[in-house]
């Protein structure tokens, strides 16, 4: 222990460790103080900061003291003994510590990381290929529950929808997208093999074939600027074909240029104009000539891929769900939305569009006259109903009973059941299929009537309208003698020679 001159007591520094190389005499001094600079307390302590007489400028030497009276003691003159070990290392506070080192291990868990990134590459691998309207739906969906109940349900969900909402998905995709063979090793197994590459390049085609394929997500700007490109790459085909086929005549020329024409035509699932007459062979100069002018014309591809482009989203819409009881029961609320904006905008045209009798200089507005037409749909249901009671009319003065009925279409056209869920049994088809569907059962039904010699008629009046998800039903009244019932109890068809003899049911 060593004593100062004022008679503090600070602890003998400890003994070295026995045999190590710090087992030398310690080097101890005594001092005298010349001034006391600052004190200051930290903790329980006081740290006095001195200055030595013999060591003017140097670093001043700090004091340790437990009170503040023993600090106050500390004054010019006293005597003070310096152990420089003791003096370092006499507080808690002054001890050494170990060093601050940085925990370099990770601070989540690495298997942990690596099942997250593996579903989120899983995610974004399953939803890549669809419209967007739909990935960022389905995107969101799965978000919002593996936010809410981990990663575990998320990934159920999205197995879920890989086995119910994606195969409807990609049987649509499939009716209208152009399928390029990555895999072919040459052009003749690509979807263009029936092009001659001596016209075109497939490159700048393949390219045109990646825009028309993202339809569905398309503006009608950018469905406007496909056609542009379109129209001008058919130009620039169809002169190629011109000048090889110069030393032709005109016909075989005409001949060539729309041949070419349509199968490009055909290559983007659009129906030439005159084909089904090109296909028989009585196709005229010019009506080949008409056709060929109006593929080279970037307003009949604009009108064409608008068109295309609607039925597409729409099926998409019908597939995904968004027409079915609950939802939409007509059509998607996405088309609505555009119909009723269309309709706005051509009622503000005409709003500011005026009639004028050109002898009496009289002016009219178009819009009241709009308005008290039948393109009034208030006025068009009563001008329906008005007819057909006038049939009705007309046709018991004759003799004649109608009869209403609806044709349906069977379970397989409907995407979605009654009761809202998705109905395994559906084919893909759009409504306009079941237009075609509905037209054939027509046919036969015409033709079994005729067969039967059933006198029948119609009263025109029959409707086209879509059920609570999307499927098409016809409605209409039928017509026939008062004896011949065509629509019994049973079902059956009645022949006119004998009102109780029973004809077989048509099919």
């Amino acid at each position: 222990m060593t004593i100062d001159a004022c008679g503090y007591r600070s602890p003998s520094p400890s003994p070295p460790y026995p045999g190590s190389s710090a087992n030398v005499a310690r080097k101890s001094s005594c001092f005298v103080i010349l001034r006391v600079l600052n004190k200051k307390r930290i903790g329980q302590s006081w740290l006095i900061g001195v200055e030595l007489v013999g060591r003017q400028g140097a670093a001043p030497i700090y004091l340790v003291r437990d009170s503040e009276d023993d600090a106050n003691a500390v004054k010019p003159g006293n005597k003070v003994v310096i152990d420089h070990e003791s003096a370092v290392n006499s507080c808690e506070w002054s001890k050494p510590r170990t060093a601050i080192s940085v925990d370099k291990a990770p601070s989540v868990d690495l298997f942990e990381l690596g099942q997250e990134k593996e579903f989120l590459d899983w995610v974004s691998l399953t939803l890549s290929p669809l419209p967007r309207f739909i990935r960022l739906r389905l995107a969101s969906r799965i978000d919002s529950i593996h936010t809410m109940k981990g990663r575990h349900i998320a990934r159920l969900a999205l197995r879920d929808i890989i086995r119910r909402d994606l195969p409807h998905i990609n049987t649509v995709t499939e009716q209208y997208a152009i399928v390029v063979n990555e895999s072919a090793k040459s052009e003749r197994e690509t979807a263009f093999s029936h092009l001659d590459p001596l016209y075109h390049t497939f490159a700048t085609l393949r390219g045109l074939i990646e825009r028309f394929n993202r339809l569905p997500d398309f503006t009608p700007e950018d469905v406007e600027l496909l056609a542009q490109d379109i129209a001008i790459y058919m130009t620039a085909v169809l002169s190629e074909v011109n000048e090889t086929t110069a030393v032709l005549s005109d016909r075989q020329s005409v001949k060539s240029l729309y041949s070419e024409a349509a199968n490009l035509a055909r290559l983007f699932y659009l129906t030439p104009p005159a084909w089904s007459k090109y296909c028989r062979g009585s196709l005229f100069i010019d009506e080949a000539a008409i056709g060929v002018s109006k593929m080279l014309d970037d307003r009949y591809w604009h009108r064409n891929l608008k068109k295309y482009a609607t039925r597409w989203r729409e099926h998409l819409h019908i597939a995904f769900g968004d027409v079915k009881r609950g939802a939409a029961p007509y059509c998607s609320k996405h088309h609505v939305e555009e119909w009723d904006a269309r309709r706005k905008r051509s009622r503000a045209i005409m709003a500011r569009l005026e009639l004028e009798d050109q002898d009496t200089k009289e002016r009219i507005s178009l819009i009241e006259q709009i308005d008290k037409s039948i393109s009034n749909p208030a006025l068009r249901r009563v001008e329906l109903m008005t007819r057909i009671g006038g049939f009705e009319k007309v046709a018991n003065d004759s003799g004649y009973s109608g009869q209403f009925f609806t044709l349906t279409a069977p379970s397989k056209y409907h995407a979605y059941t009654v009761f809202g869920h998705r109905n395994p049994k559906w084919n893909g088809a759009s409504p306009r299929t079941t237009q075609r569907y509905l037209n054939r059962v027509w046919q036969r039904i015409r033709a079994e009537l005729g067969r039967r010699e059933i006198p029948v008629f119609w009263s025109a009046r029959g409707r086209v309208a879509s059920r609570w998800n999307a499927a098409l039903a016809w409605s209409a009244v039928l017509f026939a003698g008062t004896c011949q019932r065509i629509a019994g109890s049973n079902g059956r068809l009645r022949n006119p020679r004998g009102c109780g003899r029973v004809a077989k049911r048509a099919r």
